[in-house]
């Protein structure tokens, strides 16, 4: 590929409205243009991925210094390795050594991408083997949870005693109809008395998907819309997808510093990396 269309292709890709004086300032850089290229097509689809994620999920991965902050809650993206100056390994709380409003460097991101990751993977190998087909997906939601533990309660109660399922039969006929109001697109979850066993062991997934919401506050996800559209691969994938970019950028920038400045690339500040529209 000639220089020319090199420079004109690179500059559609930078995100500035100064693109085409910004393109001739790279190319005299000297720096290899092929390989600017990549990076900026590799920094292109990093902000296409944030912007599924965000859509698809509420979540904001290009966390803010504040967000940050608030996610050093989990020790292990508070917790990192630091070799010191005689090259043994420390590990270091990031609480104690940056503030607040700190910027947020591309490794911090990284490790925070690595638990997300892991935090939700975790859900779903719960799924895939205990709860392949659950039976409340289609309507379920965290405001119900202790409702369905109340319905359980009761139902299971009655069936070991069978005194208080013959002068509470009323009782229970009101629950599943509450049950039924409650989960309408649910049909195999009907009626509760035959699959109130079934129904209480997939809580403990609700259970863990509510502890993951809470786990991630600071990045406001809410699993249970995710799970109820079986949207939770493709999740997994696209956070997965961020990190690899995130990397790409790190492995090709020595090559071409310069004109990544130029572009407005700082991997010690991941907001260069999102620039708004």
């Amino acid at each position: 590929m000639d220089d020319t269309r090199t420079i004109r292709l690179i500059a559609k890709l930078l995100p500035d409205g100064s693109a085409a004086e910004g393109a001739e300032k790279i190319a005299d850089t000297g720096e290899p243009l092929e390989t600017v290229m990549e990076l900026l097509k590799d920094w292109e689809k990093l902000r296409r991925t944030r912007r599924w994620i965000l859509e698809n999920s509420g979540m904001d991965l290009a966390v803010s210094p504040p967000v940050f902050h608030a996610l050093l809650k989990i020790s292990r993206i508070n917790f990192i390795e630091s070799a010191t100056r005689n090259l043994d390994v420390e590990v270091v709380s990031l609480k104690e050594t940056r503030g607040p409003t700190d910027p947020v460097a591309v490794g911090h991101l990284n490790t925070a991408l690595r638990e997300l990751y892991r935090s939700l993977e975790a859900i779903r190998e719960a799924m895939l083997k205990d709860f392949p087909d659950p039976l409340l997906k289609n309507n379920i939601d965290i405001a119900h949870l202790d409702r369905i533990d109340g319905f359980l309660v009761e139902t299971l109660g009655a069936q070991k005693n069978q005194l208080k399922a013959l002068f509470g039969a009323g009782r229970l006929g009101k629950i599943e109809k509450e049950f039924q109001d409650l989960f309408p697109d649910c049909p195999r979850a009907h009626p509760l008395r035959e699959t109130a066993k079934q129904v209480a062991k997939e809580m403990d997934l609700y259970r863990a998907m509510q502890k993951g919401n809470e786990k991630w506050s600071a990045l406001n996800l809410d699993l249970f819309p995710i799970v109820r559209r079986d949207g939770l691969s493709q999740l997994l994938q696209n956070i997965q997808e961020m990190g690899t970019l995130l990397w790409n950028l790190v492995y090709l920038n020595p090559a071409v510093e310069r004109s990544a400045r130029l572009a407005g690339i700082d991997l010690a500040d991941i907001a260069t990396l999102f620039p708004p529209k």
